[in-house]
């Protein structure tokens, strides 16, 4: 599943800012334990999306909240770079895992 970040350009007092709508995204429990156990990750919580780096969690981009320009670049630079991750880590268990389900052995002792 792709994160998906919903927004709106809005004038606060004659500033430029970017409201968050909406956010999709995996809760950290439905994301594979090779991405949450990694060194970087990013996941939703309630209505907020959040970023774990070397044991500390990081507040990236809530619902309803405004941010400039700028700091949505940042934030989107590091859902991407932590999307690329989680991209290679399925593609290398989704191979490893190949035929995996539905087999099983009966043992008789």
């Amino acid at each position: 599943m792709s994160i998906k970040i919903e927004t709106e350009q809005v004038l606060i007092r004659g500033e430029k800012r970017i409201k968050v709508i909406k956010i999709e995204a995996l809760t950290e429990e439905a994301l594979p334990f090779a991405y949450v156990n990694g060194s970087e990750f990013v996941y939703r919580y309630n209505s907020g999306l959040f970023y774990k780096w070397d044991g500390k969690t990081y507040n990236l981009l809530f619902k309803d909240d405004l941010y400039t320009e700028d700091e949505i670049k940042n934030q989107l630079e590091t859902i991407k770079r932590c999307g690329n991750i989680l991209q290679e880590i399925n593609a290398r268990l989704k191979k490893e895992n190949e035929g995996w389900e539905g087999k099983g052995k009966t043992y008789i002792i």
